[in-house]
C-alpha cells in the first residue's frame, strides 16, 4: 500500500487575499489597451457625451487620456468610484430587463485601477468647480479629491498600464500594433453612436487620426473611416414587422 506523501497533506484550501482576487479579476477584463478603451468609450457614451476625444501614448502603455462633455461624476460618489460591482446603472437585478446601457456591472474602473496608476477629474453641471481624485488598487488614495478648474465632464488618465502585471505587458504587440487595435475600437463606436463626435491622436502629435463630428449620419461616419468606395456601395434598408409581430422583412 503506497503511503500517502506528507508533503501533498500540507497543502489547504484557502481564500486568496482580496488584493490577488481583484488582480486576477482586472485580467479577465483588461487584457489589452484596446480593452481599456472599450469600456472607457462606453463610460462615455452612457454619460450623455457629445463630443470625446482620446490621446495615446505608447501604444496606451504609457498613458490614456479620453475627455468627454458628459454628465460628469458627483464628488460625493468618488471614493467607491473604483471600487468593484458600483454603479450607478442599475440597482435590483430586475433592472437587467430594461437595460439600456453598454454598461451596467460596475467592474471597468476598478479592474483599471488595479493595473494602472488612474486619474479623474470631473465636474457635474451643478458643482461650481471640477474635483481631481487618483486611484490605486481601487481605493481613492489619501489625499483624496482635490478641487482644481475643469469643464462639465469627465477626463480620465490612465499611466503606466500592466506595471504590476509583467507577464500581460510581454503579450503584447508593438506600442504602433497596439495603438491601430485601440483606433479600430474607436471606429467601431464611431460609426454606431449617433450625435457623438469622437477624436483620436497620439501623444505629441498636432493632427488627429480620426475626426467624427457630432451631427454626421451613419453614412458620413462610415465615409470618414472607412473611405468613398465603401460609403457610395452601402443600401440603406428598413425593417418592418408583420401583423403578426413575430417575424420581419427588409425594405429598400
Amino acid at each position: 500500500m503506497t503511503e500517502a506523501n506528507p508533503e501533498s497533506q500540507k497543502v489547504r484550501i484557502r481564500p486568496l487575499d482580496k488584493s490577488v482576487v481583484n488582480k486576477i479579476a482586472a485580467g479577465e477584463i483588461i487584457i489589452a489597451p484596446a480593452n481599456a478603451i472599450k469600456e472607457l468609450l462606453e463610460n462615455s457614451i452612457d454619460a450623455g457625451s457629445t463630443t470625446i476625444d482620446i490621446t495615446i501614448k505608447d501604444g496606451g502603455l504609457k498613458q490614456i487620456t479620453i475627455t468627454d462633455n458628459g454628465s460628469g461624476i458627483n464628488k460625493d460618489d468618488l471614493p467607491i468610484l473604483c471600487e468593484r460591482f458600483t454603479t450607478s446603472k442599475l440597482s435590483k437585478f430586475e433592472d437587467l430587463q430594461s437595460i439600456a446601457t453598454y454598461g451596467f456591472r460596475g467592474e471597468a474602473l476598478a479592474s483599471i485601477s488595479q493595473i494602472s496608476h488612474l486619474t479623474v477629474i470631473t465636474k457635474t453641471k451643478n458643482e461650481t468647480t471640477a474635483w481631481k481624485a487618483q486611484f490605486t488598487d481601487g481605493m481613492l488614495n489619501k489625499s483624496g479629491a482635490k478641487p482644481v478648474a475643469g469643464k462639465n465632464g469627465t477626463s480620465l488618465i490612465i499611466e503606466d498600464l500592466f506595471y504590476n502585471v509583467k507577464s500581460r505587458l510581454r503579450a503584447l504587440r508593438s506600442g504602433n500594433e497596439e495603438y491601430l487595435k485601440i483606433v479600430d475600437v474607436v471606429n467601431r463606436y464611431s460609426v454606431h453612436s449617433k450625435n457623438v463626435g469622437f477624436t483620436i491622436k497620439k501623444a505629441g502629435s498636432n493632427s488627429n487620426d480620426l475626426i467624427i463630428r457630432p451631427n454626421l449620419n451613419t453614412k458620413d461616419r462610415i465615409k470618414v473611416i472607412y473611405g468613398s468606395s465603401v460609403a457610395n456601395d452601402l443600401v440603406d434598408l428598413s425593417l418592418q414587422a408583420n401583423l403578426d409581430n413575430t417575424t420581419y422583412l427588409f425594405h429598400q
